[in-house]
């Protein structure tokens, strides 16, 4: 995917409150001067923020007396607010698909009724690129080729959407890099659950505790959350929705596992993607090296289970007789998605409801994600009979997934673009799923494995699609003159 256009796929219909942004915090602190490192935030310049991914930018300007200079806290970044308009409008101008999130902050709190003034000349002079404020949440199709002003400065005139009335995390000060992570972290985790979907979320990656002289920089926070934050957004892809994240020195990779997140909501076509940021091992049915499971599996446990589980298959005796329980070597591994007889009559009666004019990724997963009776925990199984006992708790509508032996399981969709379905009658459900659309390859009875966690190993996909000439695993093409190829840290 170009970067520069990853917002054109996306339906116009879409609230600017359901979009997952890439954002950069302090966007033009590039310059340091003689702060030791505590004023600079980013290396890429604010052109090729735009370039790479990044909607949403953080601008901290200063009265001059008739002009905006940019700031962060009182170091001067070289630049005037109208060469951010100029870099964010001939941005706009070549891809009109796009949209730029501008929060516009106050950055000295003083003479504050001159901003209003100010602002309203460079609003004058950029009047057709700024979105007129009509809501507080408007649809993409409203906004594309606009710079919404997220307004951080006081004024009687509204230009764009109040800051205040976003629900932001930004614990930048006096926090560890540990408390910082846990704090990151609670947000994201909470986010798919317990938000109000009319709402702008902003969270931020970045932190600056000046009086913690060894890890208190810019730099320090970046190097030790960003990280975390993308494996996080992999190992969590069933949750669809991050909001903005706002981050110092992003890469290429924080940009993509950000943006992804809109091809989950919105049930979108993956194939155009350069690749997914997925850097772990992965050993599968088509590609399974011995060497690979000996390396990650001392024990062999896993690769026994394999076997035993292909037998089970191909056998076509895998049922719910199986036994999942107790010593289960379930605990060592998630399936993209298993059928078994008994369940398939109710997941095939909720396709049936279906029709494809309709359809959307939220009630197809919630179709296929559920082992019996709207509910998926397996807690035992009855020896006499056999028969596989439910807890009587039910699904959570809010969410994708569920827990099956206390570990998450899901669909696959959009990622693979297609099911990876076990089960003893499963053509019915297959046919069922070509019916509605689904993108399907050939029926497989492949089961995924992967070692990320050797406690509770994930699966996870691979590499949708990788530009011609890269590696396996590459996200863009190569260009070494890209800071964000690099992790740009100087």
């Amino acid at each position: 995917m170009d970067l520069k256009k990853w917002m054109s796929v996306i339906p116009n219909e879409a609230p600017l409150s359901t979009l997952s942004i890439p954002g950069t915090h302090d966007s033009m602190a590039l310059h340091d001067k003689l702060a030791f490192g505590y004023a600079k935030a980013q290396t890429a310049s604010l052109s090729t923020q735009l370039e790479k991914g990044i909607r949403y930018i953080d601008i901290r300007i200063r009265d001059t007396g008739d002009a905006f200079a940019i700031h962060h806290g009182i170091i001067y970044q070289d630049a005037m607010f109208g060469d951010v308009l100029n870099m964010v409008t001939d941005f706009l101008r070549n891809n009109p698909t796009e949209t730029v999130i501008m929060r516009v902050k106050n950055e000295d709190e003083q003479d504050i009724n001159r901003y209003e003034e100010i602002f309203q000349k460079y609003w004058e002079s950029y009047k057709s690129y700024f979105w007129n404020p009509t809501s507080s949440n408007p649809k993409l199709g409203e906004i594309r080729g606009k710079i919404v002003v997220l307004q951080d400065f006081k004024s009687q005139t509204k230009f764009g959407i109040p800051y205040s009335g976003l629900d932001v995390e930004d614990a930048f000060d006096n926090v560890t890099l540990g408390s910082k992570w846990n704090i990151v972290w609670n947000r994201l985790d909470n986010l798919t659950l317990n938000r109000d979907s009319n709402k702008i979320y902003l969270s931020h990656f970045s932190a600056n505790t000046p009086n913690d002289a060894l890890t208190g920089r810019p730099v320090d926070y970046a190097e030790f959350i960003n990280p975390r934050g993308v494996t996080y957004f992999k190992e969590n892809k069933y949750k669809t929705f991050t909001g903005i994240i706002a981050a110092d020195f992003p890469d290429t990779v924080y940009t993509q596992s950000i943006l992804y997140k809109n091809y989950l909501y919105y049930s979108l076509p993956t194939d155009k993607l350069y690749s997914i940021p997925v850097n772990m091992d992965i050993c599968t049915k088509l590609d399974y090296p011995q060497q690979c499971v000996e390396n990650m599996d001392p024990s062999y446990r896993t690769h026994e289970m394999y076997e035993t589980i292909n037998r089970l298959v191909e056998e076509d005796t895998l049922n719910e007789k199986t036994n999942w329980s107790g010593n289960s070597w379930y605990n060592f591994i998630r399936f993209n998605y298993i059928i078994l007889p008994g369940q398939e009559k109710g997941v095939l009666d909720k396709l049936n409801k279906m029709s494809i004019g309709t359809l959307n990724i939220y009630d197809l997963l919630k179709a296929l994600n559920g082992y019996h009776n709207n509910t998926n925990t397996i807690t035992k199984i009855e020896s006499a009979t056999g028969a596989i006992m439910f807890p009587p708790a039910t699904l959570r509508d809010a969410v994708y997934t569920d827990q099956v032996n206390s570990y998450p399981t899901w669909v696959e969709l959009g990622v693979y673009n297609k099911f990876k379905v076990i089960s003893q009658h499963n053509p019915t459900i297959w046919k069922r799923l070509q019916e509605l659309g689904v993108s399907l390859n050939d029926q497989t009875k492949e089961v995924t494995i992967a070692f990320d966690d050797p406690n509770a190993p994930g699966s996870f996909p691979d590499v949708v699609d990788v530009v011609p000439g890269n590696p396996p695993g590459s996200l863009i093409p190569p260009d070494n003159s890209d800071p964000f190829v690099d992790y740009p840290i100087q």
